[in-house]
């Protein structure tokens, strides 16, 4: 039997086995699209934001350690009882850190945390008697320095830092001060936790709270509203007795108008929502969902004049 012989598209084919040997040694050129181009910027633009972020939050760390530093090493001041301005300074921070770390740590405050970081400065200077370069102490410099901001915020330690750390040190104070976030799942104290519209506590944190007063969107439910009072009147003065519209939502009202009528009169299509109002398709029976109506202020006296709506 003959093979059956492809149908001609027009277009020249080629496969991978009746190539010649110059077509397949030939490289692939292909210039890059638009959209690849516009992946790459994406791309650059989302890793420059990422280490912008990774900056601020360094910057922020430090700044936070220099500010408790600051507040920990202020001078004291107090009024003398002629009206005069008394200060004590402070000692500075390097002599501080030289007398607790090898007099007072060793010989008062004898504990795991003193004499890791007494281990550690012996090291370095052992480092450093060995002619070890500065760049590679950076890592273990750190270390000091962490494990000395532990001590100094060690109330035990240091009993004037209590005052500024925001954890009390005493756990009475947080039985009836604590709360729990539903949205990051955290412990905070009642100064972290966003109050709610009755002046009672909330249950989301100022962090959270923010976040989702951010991504929640906004909706201008004032027209709905309108028509939803301008219905209530109208069968008020049909009616006394109580109907289903007690139960009617400004929400009910926006899905009927958006969804059902698509915002506009069943008979001219007017769409101006200032003009628009909901009336009964069956005068005899009570309104509702399924027996309503559309209208614009002057179709509806003329549709009120109607007997019967279905001749």
């Amino acid at each position: 039997t003959l093979p059956k012989k492809r149908p001609v598209r027009g277009v020249e084919v080629f496969s991978h086995q009746t190539q010649t040997v110059e077509l397949k040694s030939q490289s692939q050129q292909c210039s890059v699209s638009a959209s690849t181009q516009m992946t790459e910027q994406e791309m650059e633009l989302i890793t420059a934001i990422g280490r912008h972020h990774t900056d601020v939050r360094a910057k922020n760390h430090d700044k936070v350690i220099k500010d408790f530093l600051d507040k920990s090493a202020a001078s004291h001041q107090w009024r003398a009882v002629d009206g005069r301005l008394l200060v004590m300074c402070s000692l500075s921070l390097s002599l501080t850190a030289a007398h607790c770390c090898h007099s007072c740590s060793v010989s008062v405050h004898d504990c795991e945390l003193t004499r890791d970081i007494v281990g550690l400065i012996e090291r370095e200077v052992d480092l450093m008697a060995r002619g070890v370069k500065a760049r590679n102490l950076v890592g273990l410099r750190k270390r000091i320095c962490t494990l000395f901001l532990q001590y100094i915020k060690t109330p035990v330690f240091n009993p004037n830092v209590a005052k500024l750390l925001k954890v009390p040190q005493n756990p009475s104070r947080l039985y009836k001060d604590v709360f729990r976030c539903r949205g990051c799942r955290r412990y905070l104290c009642s100064a972290d936790i966003s109050p709610a519209p009755g002046g009672f506590l909330g249950v989301l944190c100022k962090h959270c709270a923010r976040t989702d007063n951010i991504a929640r969107p906004r909706e201008d439910l004032s027209l709905y509203k309108n028509i939803l009072q301008k219905l209530r009147t109208h069968e008020q003065t049909l009616s006394k007795e109580p109907s289903i519209l007690t139960l009617l939502q400004v929400e009910d009202i926006l899905y009927l108008t958006e969804k059902v009528w698509e915002s506009c009169s069943a008979l001219s299509g007017c769409k101006d929502l200032y003009k628009l109002v909901f009336v009964r398709w069956e005068h005899q029976e009570d309104w509702s969902p399924w027996n309503c109506i559309l209208l614009s202020n002057e179709e509806t006296s003329t549709h009120l004049k109607v007997k019967d709506v279905n001749k």
